[in-house]
């Protein structure tokens, strides 16, 4: 089975593991880097070890690292968005807050960029690796906590795009006390998952400090506990 053709219920989440080990043991799953050791895992109703290797793991997204592979602005989006559209570079640039930043830079899109990022600051190069998400527009993507880092209006209005485009999933490890318009919440632990409607209580279950709104109301708690591996 093919990733594409899986009927998916796209969704932005807001995640936290209860430690890292939790949260690395679920991004090696959705990569088949590791298998369940009892019972089954599902992707869009289907056995996750029923869906074909190659194309999970080229629809499979994982964006936590702060390094980078030494190649120019431009070709590195054009990984995702043909060179002849670089109108659609330029709207995920700026959907991310970074094109005054590279209008400062002599070679603009052309300028290379060194495996640590540089010139670009680590907030920035964060940056730009969401907006190539943008273009690319994985079924699921995962982010880290790095995106932390970044300023929480270009982050949300990337979160908005990715909706509207109604095409990937968006799993966002974070430790942000803000809501900034997710679908759900999902709590995992080592013998457990819980989602959550309410950013509330899913701030109470993960133990966080209760959380500054953003004026968005997310009407009546509707948390459900599923026995891990589902």
């Amino acid at each position: 089975t093919s990733l594409p053709a899986l009927r998916m219920r796209m969704s932005i989440i807001m995640a936290t593991a209860s430690h890292y080990g939790v949260q690395r043991l679920f991004k090696d799953l959705l990569k088949l880097h590791v298998l369940p050791e009892g019972g089954y895992a599902t992707l869009g109703g289907i056995d996750i070890k029923d869906i074909e290797t190659h194309h999970l793991r080229n629809n499979v997204h994982v964006l936590d690292r702060p390094t980078f592979v030494e190649m120019t602005i431009r070709e590195y989006l054009a990984l995702s968005c043909k060179e002849t559209a670089s109108r659609r570079m330029v709207a995920a640039l700026e959907t991310v807050g970074l094109t005054n930043t590279i209008a400062t830079f002599d070679r603009g899109l052309d300028t290379p960029i060194a495996s640590t990022g540089y010139p670009l600051s680590a907030v920035e190069l964060q940056q730009l690796k969401l907006a190539n998400a943008l273009l690319e527009q994985p079924r699921i993507l995962v982010l880290s906590r790095l995106f932390d880092l970044l300023d929480p209006i270009p982050l949300q209005r990337a979160i908005t795009e990715l909706r509207e485009q109604a095409y990937s999933t968006v799993i966002y490890f974070s430790n942000r006390q803000i809501d900034l318009g997710f679908d759900r919440f999902l709590y995992l632990e080592a013998h457990q998952q819980r989602y959550f409607d309410n950013f509330s209580d899913f701030c109470a279950a993960a133990n966080h400090i209760p959380p500054r709104a953003l004026g968005l109301d997310r009407g009546l708690a509707a948390a459900t506990t599923y026995p891990a591996g589902e």
